[in-house]
């Protein structure tokens, strides 16, 4: 009997502990016991360079709570992520395939694909179900997210990856003026997978891997480069994969049109990222988008205060207008002739010198090259971007990469 009851004191003491913290107010994860792990685990994920299951943690805390902020944000953040992610996958293989000297392909090794013109596009699933889901997301989320009020989501970093190195990298207090501009990364993200999309990507992949493998020893960049441009050369010529990159006849004017609004939308969302960067005050140093606060006062001193967009990107002060206005120009030529085209009534065109202008700018090349004429279209030093999405042509991106592997072979075209 003293043993029994022992046992039941014991069970009246768990029960009262159970009913004691059951009715604590001051933790809102015992309701939800889930939602405070998805969410660091989603972050974790991030830092790990994981945007896939990112993603898939932070849709498990939106499912316990639909309105909770930093799972948002961590959704638009893996947006961008999953791309790069990708891009990562296709050079890492590329370069195991091609730089391994033991890992010379065959046509042994790699049966020739029975892909034929009626075939259905494995690489459009593989974009539908793979990339698109995490990149269109963020899309959805984005507005909702930066329509609220401000926000602070707290990871120490988070960057873009390529063979291990951070192409762009970030880290610390996340608020609105980060957001406006990963936001900005995504929709070029969505852009680009738009555009794949929107062209015929069937053929013998396969043969990819053979070319890149033959020869055995490493291979330089050039060599690697100038494979694939002679690849793309015999498949445009090819009379297995007639269509290859003409645009798909049943959805590729519509992925055509969301190419040109995503990319016009990722440079305006630029535009508000200095924006909202000139309006802030207060502390920057921990801040992934910041200005450098010279006389310390808490407010943004326009031609003063140095801007930096991450760790690997700063702007000099007198050239932060000059920037802002390079994304307005830019913006504008891509809306030319779309649905949100700000002024039908005139045409915007962009130079090759605006994009000189900003490669310079981000330091992607370290010397003005001027504007550029290409001899076969004398027109070319003035685009018309926007009508070349709002109203494609069949051929689609056949004659820009042709007139890539003409310049490939002869640079001298680019010059008059």
């Amino acid at each position: 009997m003293k043993a029994i009851r022992s046992v039941i004191s014991l069970g009246m003491l768990v029960l009262f502990c159970f009913l004691l913290f059951s009715c604590s107010d001051n933790d809102d994860s015992v309701d939800d016991p889930g939602l405070e792990d998805y969410i660091r685990q989603g972050k974790q994920h991030l830092i790990n360079n994981e945007a896939h299951y990112a993603a898939k943690q932070f849709e498990k805390a939106l499912a316990i709570d639909a309105d909770n902020t930093d799972a948002q944000v961590g959704l638009v953040l893996a947006g961008p992520m999953r791309l790069f992610n990708f891009v990562d996958q296709v050079i890492s293989t590329i370069n195991a395939i091609s730089f391994n000297p033991e890992n010379n392909v065959t046509n042994e090794q790699f049966a020739p694909s029975s892909i034929n013109g009626d075939d259905i596009n494995a690489i459009h699933i593989f974009f539908i179900e793979e990339i698109m889901p995490e990149i269109a997301r963020a899309e959805e989320i984005f507005p909702q997210l930066m329509a609220g009020p401000d926000f602070s989501f707290e990871l120490e970093h988070y960057g873009f990856q390529i063979t291990g190195e951070d192409l762009l990298s970030y880290g610390g207090t996340f608020d609105k003026t980060d957001l406006y501009m990963i936001g900005a990364f995504n929709s070029i993200s969505y852009a680009v997978v738009n555009l794949l999309l929107a062209h015929d990507l069937r053929f013998d992949y396969t043969q990819l891997a053979i070319e890149l493998g033959s020869g055995g020893g490493e291979k330089s960049t050039l060599e690697t480069i100038d494979m694939i441009m002679s690849l793309i050369y015999d498949l445009f010529h090819s009379e297995r994969f007639p269509h290859f990159l003409y645009l798909e006849p049943g959805s590729g004017v519509e992925s055509m049109n969301i190419t040109g609004l995503a990319i016009a939308n990722g440079f305006m969302r630029m535009v508000d990222t200095f924006d909202s960067l000139a309006a802030e005050t207060g502390p920057q140093d921990n801040s992934p988008v910041h200005y450098e606060d010279i006389n310390g006062n808490g407010v943004y001193y326009k031609g003063i205060d140095r801007v930096f967009l991450g760790q690997e990107i700063d702007i000099e002060p007198t050239e932060v207008d000059v920037a802002r206005q390079l994304c307005v120009d830019i913006a504008d030529a891509f809306y030319e002739s779309s649905t949100q085209d700000p002024d039908p009534y005139e045409v915007a065109l962009l130079s090759m010198a605006d994009f000189n202008d900003l490669l310079h700018l981000v330091g992607v090349l370290p010397i003005e090259l001027g504007p550029l004429t290409i001899r076969r279209f004398p027109g070319l030093i003035k685009l018309n971007v926007g009508s070349f999405f709002a109203h494609p042509s069949q051929d689609g991106l056949r004659r820009f990469l042709q007139l890539i592997i003409d310049i490939w072979n002869d640079p001298s075209l680019l010059f008059e």
